[in-house]
């Protein structure tokens, strides 16, 4: 694996909140609290998640899919780019 250089973009997976709401709806989930607590997250931990302020760690991502087994890849991760958060905190 090679290293990367200050500055170099990096990627990581992401959850689209509109998606997982759609998903957590169709499942019959009435709230996000509700849904950390199926998954065994902390709400504020999914919250932080679902804003973008924090990137999901890869047991997260992965009581997400376990959450929803029959979902496609596609329709609970989006990748995304360094730059993009870059991008984001700056518009705050």
């Amino acid at each position: 694996m090679q290293a990367t250089s200050p500055g170099a973009r990096t990627h990581y997976l992401s959850v689209d909140p509109e998606r997982l709401d759609k998903l957590r709806d169709a499942h019959g989930i009435p709230t996000d609290a509700e849904f950390a607590r199926l998954i065994g997250v902390d709400d504020s931990t999914l919250r932080r998640v679902r804003k973008g302020e924090t990137v999901a760690s890869n047991e997260f991502l992965a009581k997400l899919a376990a959450a929803f087994p029959h979902a496609s890849f596609d329709s609970l991760f989006v990748l995304r780019s360094s730059d993009e958060a870059r991008a984001a905190e700056a518009g705050k």
